[in-house]
């Protein structure tokens, strides 16, 4: 499989991926303690995954190649804003979309918007 196999997501707000956090699957409960620290409501549901948009442009195809045989790999959620876009877990969503289209996947929906959520 090459770069030209792989089905990339809808719309992408075009950040590297360095700016983005990166929240390791054991810290997901921290993060989801601080948002309700916080008082953000966010709520942890299944979504299609074809609905969701891609906030990074860089992707390590190598890693969505990986993920795409890893049957553990959709027990993680994605932390996605209220606008679908993606603020952790793109190679999750993307070895999901590649496999199939049709398939949902778990999120962590928070309920601001992508610049809000990008800012906090």
């Amino acid at each position: 499989m090459n770069e030209s196999d792989i089905v990339k997501l809808n719309n992408t707000l075009g950040i590297e991926r360095g700016e983005l956090p990166q929240i390791p699957k054991d810290s997901i409960e921290e993060y989801l303690g601080y948002l309700e620290s916080n008082k953000i409501p966010f709520e942890i549901q299944s979504q299609p995954v074809a609905s969701l948009n891609s906030s990074q442009t860089e992707i390590d195809l190598d890693k969505v190649r990986d993920m795409m045989t890893d049957e553990d790999v959709n027990n993680t959620p994605i932390i996605v804003s209220k606008d679908d876009y993606i603020l952790d877990g793109h190679h999750r969503a993307l070895a999901a979309f590649n496999s199939d289209k049709e398939s949902e996947i778990p999120v962590i929906k928070i309920d601001l918007s992508f610049k809000n959520l990008f800012s906090i």
